[in-house]
């Protein structure tokens, strides 16, 4: 337990871990300094003690501004399981209580089973028929599909990128980084972005740890493939899917980060992780840009800034 002085400081690093504009380490350093010079002085906080309440803080600052944001269809039990019997159903979502399905890619959405705490139909803002692109009342959740047959679904976080779907020639605005997927074999990829000590990718001179993936076709050595529409493919021999190594495909794919490129070094990485050829990083408007593809044989990758 913290002295009662020292509450103003905790507060102070209570808005900071909200805002999320420094990292953890920053935030701590200063809450320390800040806490050494109380009269009288306050021991300094551990790393480890300091991450722990960081975690449960986060984690009930995400939960608070989710529940005010939730649409939630009130159901008592024996109605609930009344309607599967008689629908011959496995569950029962918010679509059957009067909402619109479309409001679980905006908010959180939940089933109350005793009945009495559901959210209004007419206090839900209605989605447009023509609606295409959707994005999370975070906003760090979008589904497009603008163009037919050819969605996405992309994740923006201050530590998390990801885009999955058919990329068809479009450069894809992930906040600070940004991605343009080239042509695959079924014209689709995922790709994502973490950053390992939730330090951000590289912006505002700060340091980064990025483990970036590139996924596309992957299948047994062995299996054929053949075109069953414009839009589907399946195996030629539905009872052979192949044998031994799995083959996955090298996707092409040109990324800019926020980062200096003297201060970037990125690695193609082996099946275990280890680094076996740099990849190298350009100097572009705004940051760094890397191109990555299948001449580098991996859908690992390590992009270091320092």
């Amino acid at each position: 337990m913290l002295p009662e002085h020292a509450e103003a400081a905790v507060a102070r690093a209570l808005g900071q871990l909200a805002e999320r504009q420094l990292t953890q380490v920053e935030i701590l350093s200063a809450l320390n300094a800040e806490l050494a010079a109380l009269d009288p002085p306050v021991g300094a906080i551990s790393a480890s003690a300091f991450n722990r309440f960081s975690l449960r803080f986060s984690a009930q600052a995400r939960r608070l501004r989710e529940a005010r944001e939730a649409v939630v269809g009130a159901l008592d039990y024996p109605s609930y399981f009344d309607r599967l019997v008689r629908t011959k159903s496995v569950a029962e979502g918010i679509t059957a209580l009067g909402f619109d399905g479309r409001q679980a890619m905006l908010h959180k959405v939940g089933v109350d089973l005793s009945g009495k705490n559901g959210t209004d139909t007419n206090a839900v803002a209605k989605i447009a028929p023509t609606q295409k692109v959707f994005a999370s009342d975070t906003g760090e959740l979008t589904w497009n599909i603008e163009r037919p047959g050819l969605g996405f679904f992309a994740v923006n976080t201050p530590n998390t990128k990801l885009f999955t779907g058919f990329p068809d020639g479009r450069t894809i605005a992930l906040g600070d980084v940004s991605l343009a997927v080239g042509k695959t074999r079924l014209n689709w990829a995922t790709v994502s972005l973490v950053s390992r000590d939730a330090t951000g990718f590289g912006g505002a001179a700060r340091p980064a740890s990025i483990l970036l993936a590139a996924t596309g076709f992957a299948a047994n050595e062995g299996v054929e493939i053949e075109k069953v529409s414009d839009t589907e493919i399946a195996y030629r021999n539905r009872s052979d899917w192949g044998n031994g190594t799995v083959l996955v495909e090298g996707v092409p794919a040109t990324l800019t980060l926020p980062s200096d490129p003297a201060k970037t070094r990125c690695y193609a990485l082996d099946q275990s992780g280890a680094r076996k050829k740099e990849v190298p990083v350009e100097k572009t408007e705004g940051g760094s840009k890397v191109v990555i593809g299948p001449q580098y044989q991996t859908v690992w990758y390590e992009i270091e800034v320092k």
